[in-house]
């Protein structure tokens, strides 16, 4: 519960035991900069402590802290310092709750006049979609994992090689 010191900091809002794809391309894309990152969940502080120790190889560059707390409620996020974060990563794993958190970060940062705070949302239901504009008005980035994640599969199967399927997907615009 105490006061986060940290500046340039990225913090993640949901951890799900055993799923560190996003810590390692994190990681991997800091080289060799000095980074904290933060997890924040409803898990155990210490049972994220212990898998994420048990399975992810952290460089010396990369400092690692776990909190245990309710990401919905803006009384405990202003303790994580977002006004000083580089980005913020909501991934809760719960649409409903992704879009409690996203209000709650956004809050904080409208209040502390930080706008260019880069946040990205992964939802997996279509109906919590913003708009072209309230996207680029608050700086997020909200990624519809379901249709991501079936564009990636259907492309795969019918192009050969898979940064030729990346590169069709990334091209695609929404309807």
């Amino acid at each position: 519960t105490s006061f986060i010191i940290e500046h340039n900091h990225i913090i993640i809002f949901g951890y799900a035991e055993g799923e560190h794809t996003l810590l390692e391309q994190l990681i991997l894309s800091q080289d060799n900069k000095q980074r904290t990152i933060l997890i924040c969940s409803d898990s155990p502080k210490s049972q994220m402590e212990n898998d994420i120790k048990a399975s992810v190889n952290i460089p010396k560059n990369i400092k690692i802290l776990c909190r245990t707390i309710d990401t919905t409620d803006p009384n405990v996020i202003k303790n994580l310092s977002i006004e000083n974060a580089k980005a913020v990563i909501i991934n809760t794993f719960d649409d409903d709750k992704n879009l409690r958190t996203l209000l709650a970060v956004n809050l904080l940062c409208n209040k502390n006049g930080n706008t260019d705070l880069r946040v990205v949302v992964a939802m997996k239901n279509n109906d919590y979609l913003l708009t072209e504009d309230d996207l680029h008005l608050n700086n997020l980035i909200m990624l519809q994992t379901n249709d991501t994640i079936a564009r990636v599969i259907a492309h795969t199967c019918v192009t050969s090689g898979l940064s030729s399927a990346f590169t069709e997907i990334m091209s695609i615009n929404k309807t």
